[in-house]
């Protein structure tokens, strides 16, 4: 079975797929269990593979997060990567969930929420907004790296006083 093949059948993920999609599609269990062991498939995190020698991508592990939780929202460090926002890749996969999750193979689980106007669609993600993320990234993020965000921000003209008050007069109490 050329895996090739089977990649190419999740486009629209990215290349990235679960074992559950693969027996969808009519392939035994143990065929996937051969290919992990094999290390032919490599977990990208959560419950999501892709084909081994596929570059992991930030957007590759946010696809991964959303097909192991479909209720999940990319959000935090891993929302401001996709937003082409300056921060550190911890290497989780920030993720909102509705109800308390473990956090399983590289998927971080949190539970604040936001307002259905504060998330944005891209193709199989749902990710909070860049107006959100930064609020959250500056509010949520250890205090070196939330001043170093904000220094870096507020030097290239990408957030202003009036943004960063606006975003605290919405978050008054959280």
């Amino acid at each position: 079975m050329d895996l090739r093949r089977i990649a190419s059948a999740f486009d629209a993920t990215l290349g990235v797929f679960t074992a559950d999609q693969l027996r969808a599609r009519g392939i035994p269990a143990r065929h996937v269990k051969r290919w992990v062991a094999t290390g032919a498939v490599e977990r990208v995190c959560g419950k999501a593979f892709a084909v081994r020698g596929t570059a992991i991508t930030v957007r590759r592990r946010a696809v991964a997060a959303r097909l192991t939780w479909p209720d999940a929202i990319i959000c935090l460090t891993t929302a401001a990567l996709l937003h082409e926002i300056r921060v550190v890749d911890d290497g989780f996969t920030h993720v909102l969930v509705p109800s308390p999750r473990r956090a399983i193979a590289g998927i971080q689980p949190h539970l604040w929420s936001v307002h259905p106007s504060e998330v944005t669609t891209s193709g199989p993600l749902v990710v909070t907004d860049r107006r959100t993320t930064i609020a959250d990234c500056l509010g949520r993020l250890p205090d070196e790296d939330a001043w170093g965000l904000l220094a870096w921000m507020y030097t290239r003209d990408q957030l202003s006083v009036a943004d960063l008050e606006a975003q605290l007069a919405d978050r008054r109490g959280m």
